[in-house]
Parts: C-alpha cells; structure tokens; sequence
C-alpha cells in the first residue's frame, strides 16, 4: 500500500515483497494454530485432566511462533496485543470484584494518549514512529 512510488519502476520487486509477506503472515498464523492444538493436547495427556492451566500454558506456548514474523511486524503485534491483554486482565479482575468500574475511565485513556503523543511530538519526535508524526505534522502545522 505505502510503496506505489515504487509500484511504477519496481513491480516485480514489489509484488515478491508482497507474496513473501502474505507467506510469513500465513505460516505464523498457521504455526500459531498449530502448536497451540499440539500444546493443548500434549498437556491434557500429561496432566490427565483438562483444565484453564491447559490453555494458558498453550498460548504462552504457541506465542514463540512470533519469530515466523519480520522484527517490525513484530514490535507493531505485540504492541497491538498488549493493550488487548489488559483490557482481559482488568474483565477479570472486575469479575473478581478486586477493582470496581472507572467512571468515565474511557476519557482518562484518551487523555493520557494524548498526552504521550503531545509530549514526543514537542519534545522526541526522533522515537515517535514516522507515519504518527506526519499525521500530527499535517494536522497541527497547516496554518
């Protein structure tokens, strides 16, 4: 999508860049399904019971077909599934009665979002990923 400059002078380099992604896409995907149903069976057979445990120690097991991906595929999935792993966390932990309902916390999110993208957009924007910077630089720099 972000490579149609290079779509006009490169198209057969282009469109093996795209097939060898869509390939490591799949085989992590497929990897993942995969070990995750081979862990979950191994441990079933050597627990003798079928239990949570099972399934947790199946997905953290089945997590190292992660490496399938490219390093900044990586960094953008586990920063993408991080966010998921804590809304999970804080659901069960709201069914355990062990923290009660923020009102209103959904503004508090976004304002501390916001606030770290102010910050590295005034004060680092060399750490800030390149294509967040040239969305705030369009938008607050057009006057």
């Amino acid at each position: 999508m972000f490579q149609r400059n290079d779509w006009k002078w490169k198209k057969k380099e282009v469109i093996i860049s795209y097939v060898k992604n869509v390939i490591r896409s799949m085989l992590f995907a497929s990897l993942y399904v995969a070990i995750f149903r081979y862990s979950i069976c191994a441990f079933m057979n050597l627990r003798g019971k079928f239990g949570k445990s099972n399934i947790i120690i199946g997905a953290m097991i089945s997590m190292l077909s992660i490496y399938a991906e490219p390093l900044n595929k990586r960094i953008e999935f586990s920063q993408f599934i991080s966010f998921k792993i804590l809304e999970a966390v804080w659901g069960i932990l709201k069914q355990m009665k062990i923290v009660n309902c923020i009102r209103n916390g959904n503004v508090y999110v976004f304002a501390l979002a916001c606030g770290g993208l102010n910050y590295f957009y005034n004060h680092e924007p060399e750490k800030m990923n390149q294509v967040f910077l040239s969305i705030l630089k369009r938008c607050w720099e057009s006057e």
